[in-house]
């Protein structure tokens, strides 16, 4: 978030949001998406290649189901 801040600084009049993808896991969601600098989130992280090449819906759909929860709760 420090980064974002300091990228943000010259913008701030402008009202201008983020939408970070570097870095971003379940860790980092809530910080992140609770920050009013950001308008959404990436979330390439919710599926990784092997379980996109090996058809894991149920733990794609786990992954999509945790991180929405943690978006409702911010």
């Amino acid at each position: 978030m420090e980064h974002l801040r300091s990228i943000a600084t010259p913008y701030r009049h402008l009202g201008v949001k983020f939408i970070p993808s570097g870095c971003m896991n379940e860790g980092s969601l809530k910080k992140f998406a609770s920050d009013s600098l950001v308008a959404a989130v990436a979330g390439s992280w919710l599926a990784t290649p092997e379980q996109v090449d090996m058809i894991h819906t149920a733990k794609i759909s786990a992954q999509a189901k945790s991180a929405s929860d943690i978006i409702k709760s911010v």
